[in-house]
C-alpha cells in the first residue's frame, strides 16, 4: 500500500480542549505512521469560531486544516438530521473505514493500536473529541496566533504576580464539576495557599459570573479574574475562552474540576502541576 497516497480524515469536534487533544494525538500517530493528515474544521454551538482565528497553523509536516464550507455538512458532518443523514453516503464512498465518535471509545489513549489502524487503511475517517494517544507534545504543535498571543502575554505582564496559582471553577453546562468539585473545596484551597503565602495571587477562570463574585467578595484583591463573554456559539467567548486556557497554562499551577479537559490541556501546555479537587 502506497503511503504517499493515503490520509487520515479527523473532524474534531467538541469545545477548545476536546479538539485540541484530539487534534494532536491524532497528528501524532500520523507521524508515525507516516501519513498525512487532513482536518476539517466546523463551527457549531460548541465552537463557532474560526480556526485560524484561534491558532498559528500547526508546527508540523503532512498536515493541512480546511475551514468546512456549507457543503462540507453534506460530506465531512456526521450523519444527523440537520443534514438529512446525507454525509453517511459520501463518507461510505470516499473512506475505506468510518470512526464516529462511539467507535473511538475503544482505542481511547491507545495510541498503538490507532497507528497500526492508520498504517492499515487507505482512506480513514475519524470524529473524535477524545486524546486517542499521547498529546504531551501539544505545546511544541499548537499555539495561538500573534494578536491572542499578545493579549496574553499583556495579561500576565500587568496582572500576574510574583507567585500566581491558577483556578478553575466549571458550572453551567457540566454536572460531574459541579456535583463533585462544589465551590467550598476552591474556597478551602485558596484559603490553605494564603495560609502558606500571604502574597500569592489566584487567576480565576470560570463559565459562571457568580463564582467569580463569590471569590472576588471573599478574597478580594488576590483574586484576578475577568468578565467577559464565554458564549461558546460566538467567535468573542471562543478567543476569551482560548485566552483564559493559555493564562491558566501561565501559572504555577491549578486548582481544577472533575472532569474537565480545558485544566488538563492547560497543564500539559505549562508543564505545571494539576490538583483536581473532589469530595
Amino acid at each position: 500500500m502506497n503511503q504517499e497516497n493515503k490520509e487520515v480524515c479527523l473532524v474534531p469536534v467538541g469545545g477548545l480542549a476536546n479538539r485540541m487533544r484530539a487534534i494532536v494525538s491524532v497528528l501524532n500517530a500520523c507521524q508515525k505512521a507516516g501519513v498525512k493528515l487532513k482536518i476539517v474544521w466546523f463551527r457549531n454551538r460548541e465552537l463557532n469560531a474560526p480556526f485560524y482565528s484561534l491558532f498559528n497553523p500547526l508546527r508540523s509536516l503532512n498536515v493541512t486544516v480546511k475551514e468546512a464550507a456549507r457543503i462540507d455538512f453534506l460530506r465531512y458532518y456526521r450523519p444527523v438530521k440537520k443534514n438529512l443523514w446525507l454525509s453517511k453516503y459520501y463518507l461510505r464512498s470516499h473512506f475505506d473505514k468510518v470512526l464516529s465518535m462511539t467507535d473511538c471509545i475503544p482505542i481511547v489513549r491507545d495510541e498503538q493500536n490507532l497507528v497500526n489502524l492508520i498504517s492499515e487503511t487507505e482512506r480513514l475517517y475519524i470524529e473524535s473529541c477524545y486524546d486517542m494517544g499521547s498529546y504531551r507534545n501539544i505545546r511544541e504543535i499548537m499555539s495561538p496566533n500573534r494578536r491572542l498571543s499578545r493579549r496574553i502575554d499583556d495579561f500576565v505582564a500587568e496582572h500576574f504576580g510574583e507567585r500566581t496559582i491558577g483556578v478553575h471553577v466549571r458550572r453551567t453546562d457540566n454536572n460531574k464539576a459541579i456535583q463533585s468539585s462544589p465551590l467550598e473545596l476552591f474556597i478551602k484551597a485558596i484559603r490553605h495557599e494564603l495560609e502558606i503565602d500571604g502574597n500569592v495571587r489566584f487567576f480565576v477562570a470560570s463559565d459562571s459570573d457568580e463564582v467569580k463574585h463569590e471569590l472576588l467578595d471573599r478574597f478580594g484583591d488576590r483574586i484576578i479574574t475577568v468578565f467577559e463573554s464565554c458564549d461558546r456559539n460566538s467567535r468573542q467567548g471562543i478567543e476569551n475562552g482560548l485566552t483564559d486556557l493559555y493564562l491558566l497554562s501561565r501559572t504555577c499551577k491549578i486548582y481544577g474540576c472533575v472532569g474537565s479537559s480545558f485544566t488538563e490541556v492547560a497543564a500539559l501546555i505549562g508543564n505545571i502541576e494539576l490538583i483536581v479537587l473532589s469530595i
